[in-house]
């Protein structure tokens, strides 16, 4: 579970424009909880 929550915030912490793919991806619902008010990743281990 380690090495997915280290990969699960080195890809997070990109601009947002580098995350469209992921984006396009994945349900609204299910990203809005990595991300703040202002658009930052926020991952806690």
């Amino acid at each position: 579970m380690a090495n997915f929550t280290k990969s699960l915030f080195m890809i997070l912490k990109k601009p947002i424009t580098e995350l469209e793919d992921y984006i396009e991806a994945y349900p609204t619902d299910f990203l809005r909880g990595f991300f703040d008010a202002d658009g930052s990743a926020s991952i806690r281990p």
